[in-house]
């Protein structure tokens, strides 16, 4: 998918090393090298800076299992993916709502 597409990962953290470690798993198991660039890995420690990124960013396709996100950018973009853990959490806004993958 790294090849073909933009991709970009945001870690919602504000842990340093997490980052680190996250970029080393990346970069291990072969997936910086199969086309996704170290760069677009990003680090946020909030909601709001994680939504204000993606809005900066302006994707094609946002996929996430954070509502509160979700709820905010559903004006502002065109596709949105949400992932549900265990129970659907309803974030339609003026009749629009993403699609939905269940774990």
């Amino acid at each position: 998918m790294a090849k073909k597409h933009d991709l970009t990962l945001i870690l919602r953290t504000s842990d340093e090393d997490l980052h680190r470690r996250v970029l080393k798993v990346l970069t291990d198991t072969g997936i910086i090298s199969s086309g996704l660039k170290s760069h677009h890995v990003l680090l946020c420690t909030t909601s709001i800076g994680k939504g204000a990124m993606v809005r900066q960013l302006v994707p094609h396709l946002y996929i996430d299992d954070d509502v509160d996100v979700i709820k905010n950018l559903l004006p502002h973009l065109p596709e949105i993916v949400q992932i549900l853990k265990w129970t659907k959490v309803d974030v339609s806004h003026e009749g629009r709502a993403p699609a939905v993958l269940m774990e």
